[in-house]
């Protein structure tokens, strides 16, 4: 049986997006996303087999950054919260981080499923959570995998809303102020604002927001600043920042 330390796993996603980024996802690059998902596999336990392709590769909190993300947010938290929600989950990078160190809680992953391509993607997520569920057995399970769009999700689990950690890794790409001439911090405050904080009838007790680093100051947006106070931020690498938000 193979093992890998974080630094291998970090390796090897650092030379899976220079691949990508240089469009060459092929031979050596191919190997290396291969030993990237054992690697992140391993970090998560001996017995998960997790699943990705090479895009998604680009998309999945690497484990150093977990180690630095997720001892927040078990801080900031409390024995009050029920339950944790991965809100744009992917294929459950950022899910199976949260099952791995909320051991107790519930973990809710939330991806579209409307299209053939984000189909495939949901089959993903399902499968990586399924798997992880099948470590513990004898247990009650723990995660679940949600198809439906992040809206819809919270206007129909009002419930379990109050005590939750709602964890919002929504999209976003900083190059796209190049192209469009729009700050990418107004794109994420416009689409949280229509597909998030209008959904809300009841204020979670935490709200994790994963943004760009330019992102400072996203406790004074409107919907924040009224219910929340800012606990903790947390700046892995540099690259984004993690804002953690309790409820007043």
């Amino acid at each position: 049986m193979l093992f890998y330390s974080v630094s291998q796993v970090n390796a090897y996603v650092d030379e899976v997006l220079e691949h990508l980024a240089a469009g060459r996802m092929t031979g050596k690059a191919r190997y290396i996303h291969e030993q990237f998902v054992r690697a992140w596999s391993r970090m998560l336990g001996n017995r998960l087999t997790f699943e990705c392709d090479e895009e998604e590769t680009n998309y999945i909190t690497r484990p150093d950054d977990a180690a630095v993300i997720y001892p927040a947010i078990v801080r900031a938290s409390d024995e009050g919260q029920t339950c944790f929600i991965d809100a744009f989950a992917c294929v459950g990078g950022d899910t199976l981080a949260a099952m791995y160190y909320f051991r107790q809680l519930p973990v809710h992953a939330v991806q579209l499923n409307d299209t053939p391509a984000s189909e495939g993607r949901f089959a993903r997520l399902a499968a990586n959570v399924e798997h992880f569920n099948r470590m513990i057995p004898g247990r009650p399970k723990r995660g679940y995998a949600h198809g439906t769009d992040i809206h819809s999700f919270l206007c129909e689990n009002t419930e379990i809303l109050e005590r939750s950690i709602l964890y919002l890794d929504p999209p976003w790409t900083v190059d796209s102020a190049a192209a469009t001439g729009i700050s990418p911090l107004r794109e994420i405050a416009a689409f949280l604002d229509a597909h998030v904080w209008r959904a809300l009838r009841v204020c979670p007790g935490l709200i994790v927001l994963k943004l760009p680093a330019e992102a400072a100051d996203v406790q004074d947006w409107p919907f924040l600043a009224r219910h929340y106070s800012l606990a903790d931020r947390v700046s892995p690498r540099g690259r984004f920042h993690v804002h953690i938000f309790q409820r007043r």
